[in-house]
């Protein structure tokens, strides 16, 4: 198996919290080998958080 990481730079507690809430899910998931749908997950992240990732289509972008 190859390891791999994601890195993250969090600036304040609040996002922080927000973080660790979506690494708790993703590990309960895992652990129950049960994956959520992609758009599932959305809710877990603001408008602020979504900006830093890379959409395939301007409709998941703006949560058409």
């Amino acid at each position: 198996m190859k390891y791999c990481f994601v890195e993250f730079q969090v600036d304040d507690s609040k996002r922080f919290n927000a973080l660790c809430k979506v690494f708790n899910e993703i590990k309960k998931d895992k652990d129950n080998n049960s994956w959520r749908n992609e758009e599932d997950w959305l809710i877990f992240f603001d408008r602020k958080a979504l900006s830093h990732f890379w959409w395939t289509s301007e409709e998941l972008v703006n949560g058409s």
